[in-house]
């Protein structure tokens, strides 16, 4: 049987860039959803790459609340905005990071 491999372009790209595909990733979210081209290789993302693996996993931590009730559409809300929270907290310091590098500009 002839296998066919697939290369994802994002994940050499970020290879070559030497960075992680996570990353590559979200700089790709970012591009689309602000209507900006930051390259992967732009020196100014030096301390957004540093900076990532901390907020990468405090986006993963969970937490100590929880919601006491027996209706699971109630908790299924709950945990939906705790982690819309959490993806806001990292879009919030990503966005103040990329502004303070120079990289985007509030209009």
């Amino acid at each position: 049987m002839d296998e066919t491999k697939v290369i994802s372009l994002q994940a050499k790209k970020a290879e070559a860039a030497g960075v992680h595909p996570e990353l590559a990733e979200l700089i790709s979210q970012l591009n689309g959803r602000f209507a900006i081209q930051i390259d992967l290789t732009d020196e100014r993302l030096d301390r957004f790459k540093q900076i990532y693996p901390a907020l990468n996993e405090a986006a993963q931590q969970g937490h100590k609340f929880s919601v006491e009730s027996d209706d699971r559409e109630i908790v299924a809300a709950f945990n939906r905005g705790v982690e819309v929270g959490k993806a806001q907290m990292m879009t919030d310091v990503i966005v103040c990071l990329l502004e303070q590098d120079g990289l985007i500009q509030r209009s």
